[in-house]
């Protein structure tokens, strides 16, 4: 089996229940929810993977 490393931030209103979610529009997984994020690169940390995708993702 095959190991993938990802990374995912959990981004919540502050004083508030409210997190920032994304439902898929695509593929096996259309309808569902998820947090940003995604696989780490070669030599990246969970940190900076979160980073960079919060950039791509949220511009």
């Amino acid at each position: 089996m095959k190991t993938v490393h990802v990374a995912a931030g959990i981004i919540r209103k502050e004083g508030s229940d409210e997190l920032l979610a994304v439902q898929r529009g695509y593929g096996d997984m259309q309808g569902l929810w998820e947090f940003p994020g995604g696989k780490l690169m070669r030599g990246e940390t969970p940190e900076d993977a979160v980073r960079r995708e919060l950039m791509e993702e949220l511009q």
